[in-house]
């Protein structure tokens, strides 16, 4: 998918086959390689806390992260529409209609339902699949290694840049960068990568800043002031790039 101009390869997650059994499985006598301590919470049938968003109201995923930063602006200046946000993770959006014929007319008739959303579709209680974006800290690149790409290589390890790198020599701070990547897990990341450079290897470390994330429009992440040339109004950014 495209997205702010650069080109970036689909992010496949590894699935483990949870199903087959590892050698610790045969010596603790568990052939079958079941989970033990599994935690479930057994859900009952109960009356539907939102009924009443039910036919007027769309679920959809974005293009990417700029569009998702302005969507509220996209519907009240460029539409002229009254609706209401609903952010549930990663690209994924609720937006929710007065009347069930505005959100018809918006999803069979506006053309900006294409250009604004991969995949839109009425919302009828369905589940989605988890996602959500995760905000890379690397640091420890050396000063000669310095370069958007290598920090955005980094991040696609983890999930799909949604936030490419913008680093740059002007910047005061040279010690850590940020990439914003779409990823399938909950666990909060805290790793380290080696950089191959010639005949040597480099370590740097990623870990993910604290607090999730959600468009500007509702919250503003409290680690964007942490660096003073990413990050200060996200918004701003997409939109000088995007000449708005």
């Amino acid at each position: 998918m495209e997205d702010g101009g650069q080109m970036f390869k689909e992010y496949r997650s590894f699935i483990p086959n949870t199903s087959a059994k590892t050698f610790k499985d045969c010596l603790m006598g568990n052939p079958t390689g079941e989970i033990r301590d599994e935690k479930v919470v057994e859900v009952s049938n109960f009356e539907k806390p939102f009924d009443e968003w039910m036919n007027k109201t769309l679920i959809v995923r974005v293009i990417g992260l700029s569009t998702l930063v302005k969507l509220d602006k996209l519907f009240s200046v460029g539409e002229g529409m009254k609706v209401d946000l609903k952010y549930v993770g990663g690209l994924y959006m609720l937006v929710l209609f007065e009347s069930f014929e505005g959100m018809v007319f918006f999803k069979d008739v506006n053309s900006n339902a294409k250009v604004w959303f991969s995949w839109i579709k009425v919302w009828v209680g369905q589940a989605l699949p988890f996602e959500r974006i995760a905000w890379l800290k690397i640091t420890g690149v050396p000063i000669h290694l310095l370069d958007s790409e290598v920090f955005d290589s980094v991040g696609r390890f983890y999930g799909k840049v949604v936030h490419a790198s913008s680093m740059s020599y002007e910047a005061t701070d040279l010690t850590f960068d940020l990439v914003g990547v779409l990823v399938w897990e909950g666990d909060r990341i805290n790793d380290s990568v080696s950089l191959r450079w010639k005949d040597r290897k480099f370590k740097v470390w990623v870990t993910e800043e604290q607090g999730d994330w959600v468009s500007d429009y509702m919250c503003t992440p409290d680690s964007w002031d942490k660096k003073d040339t990413i990050f200060d109004d996200l918004e701003q950014s997409f939109s000088a790039r995007d000449g708005d």
